[in-house]
């Protein structure tokens, strides 16, 4: 668990994976139980992926790749909605690298209850969806979208090739006693990431189960 003197809370994961040796790419589910008041504010709700597990998203010395709920609206550009982001870093300007932002479009007091969130990068281009959530008026919906990298201006490479080690960060920071409120907790059910083997190790085990039922009717 990680805290910091200010109002960040957080988990991050004490092993890594690198998302350049997967060829086939990676996902990530966060499966969020429930949420407590306050709304998430400042640096937001942030799921994802970083180069670091001893410090927080948006610090400057930290690749980041994920989804933002932001209870803010100077945070982004996406208001106090979502934002899907990579290596934003940059605290009160801009982020480095927007890949999406869906401003004022979540209803902030419907993520208390639980979500789940999935967030996918392959060589070609990312992906994520958001579900358990509600639109501003309290109409359930998802949000959800995808790209490639091309069309972002980047590649796969350019995002993940800088380290080998990336861990699995899920925090969350509000306004805390500055605003005269509470210091939030969050409650996972899981946490999960799952990489995608190489195509051509998918053709070997299809060849290989092939083989094995051509054997098969042959006794």
């Amino acid at each position: 668990m990680l805290t910091q003197s200010d109002t960040n809370r957080g988990i991050a994961s004490t092993v890594s994976f690198n998302p350049s040796a997967e060829s086939g790419g990676f996902t990530m589910t966060f499966v969020v139980a429930s949420q407590g008041v306050p709304a998430p504010g400042a640096n937001g709700f942030f799921l994802g992926a970083v180069t670091s597990n001893t410090v927080f998203f948006r610090d400057a010395t930290v690749g980041s790749f994920g989804i933002v709920l932001f209870g803010t609206t100077s945070r982004t550009g996406s208001g106090d909605g979502l934002g899907f982001v990579v290596g934003d870093n940059n605290n009160t300007a801009a982020a480095d690298f927007i890949l999406d932002a869906m401003p004022s479009s979540i209803e902030l007091a419907s993520i208390q209850d639980g979500f789940t969130a999935t967030l996918s990068a392959d060589p070609v281009g990312w992906s994520y969806s958001v579900d358990g959530i509600n639109a501003p008026g309290g109409a359930a919906t998802t949000l959800a979208n995808s790209g490639t990298w091309a069309a972002a201006g980047t590649d796969f490479a350019s995002v993940f090739g800088s380290t080998t080690d990336w861990y699995v960060l899920a925090s969350n920071q509000g306004p805390g006693a500055a605003a005269g409120l509470p210091t939030h907790t969050v409650t996972y059910d899981r946490i999960t990431v799952a990489t995608v083997p190489e195509p051509s190790a998918l053709t070997v085990l299809a060849l290989l189960g092939t083989a094995l039922a051509g054997r098969r009717r042959r006794i």
